[in-house]
């Protein structure tokens, strides 16, 4: 019995209780969330006949962190998730198509999964982010690559900000029209983002 047993844990058959679950942040890592009463993202866009905006008034996911050296933190994941109820506008017109664009009800939410994250150091007390992963829009994942500027605060949470250029033809989405196609949203967008993300601990 012995030596079935040992040949189990040999072949890793058999968990031993010091691994840790592959599905769970490392034992290392301090877990922050958005604070989305401090936080802003807008998504800035323009059309054959005047610019628009949308803003994003919530936001979910979480970002692990490592141990800190100096002002510099060491990220090891990002996730995002956005509800597209979430995207609103005063106009009621541009909201509703833009919903219907990004098929809100079969594609409910927009997301980020990072693959790698490198932080660097900026100035004195702020740092750079370059984040790679899978962003998933309207069912369509492609890979990008996010940047940011961020800066620890002195209440203990962290400052990032940034924007993002991207094609909606890129994620498959139609560009929404008006006015029977007289006025025609234009295929980049910009995503612009003023994060404050608090330990989950807080």
């Amino acid at each position: 019995m012995k030596y079935i047993l040992s040949l189990l844990l040999a072949l890793g058959l058999v968990g031993s209780p010091t691994v840790a679950d592959p599905g769970s942040p490392p034992a290392d890592s301090a877990t922050y969330q958005f604070n989305n009463a401090e936080s802003t993202m807008t998504v800035y866009g323009s059309s054959n006949v005047r610019d628009w905006t949308m803003d994003v008034t919530q936001i979910n996911g979480s970002v692990a962190l490592g141990k800190t050296s100096g002002a510099v933190p060491s990220i090891q994941s990002i996730q995002v998730e956005i509800p597209v109820q979430q995207m609103v506008s005063e106009k009621d017109r541009l909201q509703r198509h833009a919903h219907e664009a990004l098929h809100k009800e079969e594609y409910p939410t927009i997301s980020f999964s990072s693959s790698d994250v490198e932080v660097t150091q900026a100035e004195a007390d702020s740092f750079s982010v370059v984040a790679n992963g899978e962003m998933t829009i309207k069912g369509n994942t492609h890979t990008v690559e996010l940047t940011a500027k961020g800066a620890q605060q002195s209440d203990g949470t962290m400052n990032v900000v940034g924007e993002h250029e991207l094609k909606l033809s890129t994620f498959d989405v139609e560009r929404p029209s008006l006015m029977f196609g007289a006025i025609k949203v234009d295929d980049p967008i910009r995503i612009g983002f003023d994060i404050i993300l608090s330990s989950a601990n807080q």
